[in-house]
């Protein structure tokens, strides 16, 4: 399962909107705010997008983001 806490800390930290990062994601704010909360699963190209995107190794989403298909 996603750490929701920890995406929402680095999301809000990185500075950017969950709108900004939905555009970037290719997809909707709301499938987006679903994936942050366990309610569908992000795609591994998604991920790597988002560590990009909210300044996060991709080692770290791993170990913290365990959900994410790890």
């Amino acid at each position: 399962m996603v750490n929701t806490q920890y995406l929402e800390d680095k999301i809000k930290k990185s500075g950017k909107t969950k709108t900004y990062l939905a555009d970037k994601l290719n997809c909707h704010i709301n499938t987006l705010i679903k994936k942050i909360n366990n309610k569908s699963d992000f795609k591994s190209n998604e991920i790597k997008i988002l560590c990009e995107e909210v300044y996060v190794s991709y080692d770290e989403i791993k170990e913290k983001l365990s959900g994410l298909g790890f």
